[in-house]
């Protein structure tokens, strides 16, 4: 029997199938991007995702990389690496996926009629939420949107049981899952009438001990440092808020990264704020729904967007890739019906012209020093993907806007020194040896430029420094071999010709090395 338009179109099934190919439309530019900025260090270069067994490989991730302390997150990896390598497009299929099962949970939630299909609608599609999907290692924010929506998908079907292993999933994907079982208590008083157990909710709880003991490692302990000020970082992320909240409504500028944002207090945005959350309070009192939507905003954004100071980044567009629910939200209910579709093909189109600037790690860089000229980030960022030439000005201006950024000084310094401007690039050099003490690279790239001017003596003693921090650095040993041997100390050489032979077998310029001073000495 043939269902009648009227009612097909009523079908949930329906709404969800749409709902999947809205996705995918609005996405499928987005598998030809590449692995960009931080990729490199939790995918491109991250050894401990090249094999699925041991287990404890979900552990080994590099300390401060962006998987640290997220074993679920390296999981998901280790899988996209077994099955492609390091080919991105099966890492952005993953990512797609994660989100429209995000999409089809949220719809679930919501009701699954017509309000819920527009909420669902407009959030999978709002460009705001483009880093999130598109930017692959935000897959760490994905996950944890899964687990957190699936542990109130379960809470709503009754089934505790799946709503406690969802949660302390999501405990091991993103620190922010920690709000998880407060979230769950007020959905179940405010919308399910306070049907589930006292036991319910302390089982909810003791998954803040997966979080806990993850914690205890220190996976990116340089991430979050109270000597840079809780009380400032809390004071600025009034401003930030504010940024998320118009970027809601009017999603541009967006930007991949916010390096430059000042941290200082903006009263006028406190107060705003103040007035926000006073209102909340209210509304979870007086008109608990509307409540609920405020407290989910706060709640989701408070770990990373109060006292706890999460340096490298004082604002990220991912982090409302779930408070964005509640303001569309808030707005889906003044939507007349046939606003809904064309509000979500023109967020669409601004979404696939957003995954554009994704194609390369060139444009997303340029893209966002169009936007934001004083990012010294994005500066050193660009210039690492771009011609000597250009990287040589985009070096300068950085340090004319910082001139202790101990990247832009290393860098330009390598720069210059591949042009064989040594003159040029040994300020530079030293200076990047001085702002990071304890970088191996540093110190054996200025001892290396020393060399080829002539300055042996100099070179030693920065090609020791270079050793002394990577002991297993074959090219270390090489150079300060022959700073050693140009000075006539062939005895002394030797033993480091020696070792940089052992470390790289394959290293035929290191055998002769050796071989010569073995003959000379």
């Amino acid at each position: 029997m043939v269902r009648s338009g009227k009612t097909f179109g009523k079908c949930p099934c329906v709404k969800r199938l749409l709902l999947i190919v809205i996705v995918v439309l609005a996405y499928a530019n987005s598998f030809t991007g590449p692995f960009i900025f931080d990729d490199d260090n939790a995918i491109a270069s991250n050894p401990s995702i090249r094999h699925l067994w041991p287990p404890a490989y979900l552990f080994d991730a590099p300390q401060q990389s962006t998987v640290a302390g997220r074993p679920l997150v390296s999981l998901t990896l280790a899988l996209n690496y077994a099955f492609s390598g390091l080919h991105p497009w099966s890492y952005h299929l993953v990512n797609l996926l994660l989100h429209a099962g995000c999409v089809w949970l949220l719809f679930a939630i919501a009701g699954a009629d017509e309000r819920a299909f527009a909420i669902a609608a407009v959030w999978a599609v709002h460009p705001l939420l483009t880093e999130s999907v598109t930017y692959i290692i935000q897959r760490t924010e994905l996950l944890m949107a899964l687990c957190l929506l699936l542990t109130l998908y379960c809470t709503k079907r009754g089934w505790r049981v799946g709503a406690v292993a969802a949660c302390a999933a999501g405990m091991a994907c993103k620190e922010v899952m920690v709000v998880a079982p407060v979230i769950v208590w007020l959905y179940d008083r405010i919308f399910l009438g306070g049907k589930q157990r006292a036991s319910f909710y302390m089982a909810l709880a003791g998954t803040w001990l997966v979080l806990a003991a993850i914690l205890l490692t220190g996976p990116r302990s340089e991430t979050v440092l109270w000597k840079h000020a809780g009380i400032d970082y809390l004071l600025t992320q009034a401003g930030v808020i504010l940024h998320y909240l118009r970027l809601s409504v009017w999603p541009a500028p967006l930007v991949i990264d916010y390096d430059d944002w000042p941290m200082r207090a903006n009263i006028p945005a406190m107060l705003a704020v103040v007035a926000l959350l006073a209102a909340t309070v209210w509304a979870l009192r007086y008109r608990p729904k509307l409540g609920f939507l405020g407290a989910w905003f706060f709640l989701i954004l408070a770990p990373t967007s109060s006292l706890v100071p999460i340096v490298t980044e004082v604002a990220a567009e991912r982090r409302m890739y779930l408070p964005l629910i509640a303001v569309v939200a808030l707005i889906a209910p003044v939507l007349r019906r046939w606003m809904v579709p064309v509000l979500v093909i023109g967020l669409m189109v601004l979404t696939w012209q957003r995954n554009q600037d994704y194609r390369s790690a060139q444009s997303i860089w340029r893209d966002a020093v169009a936007k934001r000229p004083g990012n010294v980030r994005a500066l050193v960022n660009l210039a690492a993907v771009s011609s000597p030439a250009e990287a040589i000005g985009l070096q300068q201006r950085a340090l004319a806007i910082d001139p202790d950024n101990a990247e832009a000084q290393y860098n330009l310094g390598v720069t210059l020194a591949g042009q064989k401007r040594l003159d040029e690039a040994l300020p530079h050099l030293q200076r990047a040896t001085e702002l990071s003490p304890r970088s191996p690279v540093a110190h054996y790239n200025y001892g290396l430029a020393l060399a080829q001017t002539g300055r042996f003596a100099e070179a030693e003693a920065a090609l020791r420094r270079a050793v002394a921090l990577e002991p297993h650095s074959a090219d270390a040993h090489k150079q300060l071999g022959v700073a050693l041997a140009r000075q006539g100390r062939v005895a002394e050489a030797l033993p480091d010709f020696e070792e940089a032979a052992r470390l790289q077998p394959g290293d035929e310029e290191a055998r002769r090395y050796m071989e010569t001073a073995r003959h000379q000495r």
